[in-house]
């Protein structure tokens, strides 16, 4: 887009499936908006792993944090984000346990061997 912004709908990175032992998406879903949009990003992270690859990510999550859909802070039902990582093992998990101001929920998870 001629503003430099990516319509999150339509996000494909350029890289080939399977293309990464690893991807961190560190402070990402905080400001995505919408479930959609990191519905999208998620997939894009499942497609570009390698089976038993790591995905290091954070949320704000809802509790402890009030619910947002906005840019600055974006805030998800736990439900909502375990579903959309519903293909990964939770490896471990820090934070998130307070609605301060960056005490984000870390997770550390690996992509499943295959995709059902």
């Amino acid at each position: 887009y001629p503003d430099g912004r990516l319509n999150s709908a339509e996000l494909t990175l350029p890289f080939p499936n399977g293309s990464f032992d690893a991807v961190i998406c560190a402070s990402l879903f905080t400001h995505l908006e919408t479930l959609s949009a990191c519905e999208r990003y998620v997939r894009e992270v499942t497609r570009l792993l390698i089976a038993g690859g790591i995905f290091y990510t954070s949320w704000f999550r809802f509790p402890p944090n009030e619910l947002s859909s906005s840019a600055a802070r974006t805030v998800l039902p736990e439900a909502d984000i375990l579903s959309l990582v519903r293909g990964f093992e939770l490896v471990c998990a820090a934070g998130g346990e307070t609605a301060g101001r960056d005490d984000q929920w870390e997770m550390v998870l690996r992509r499943a061997s295959s995709l059902s």
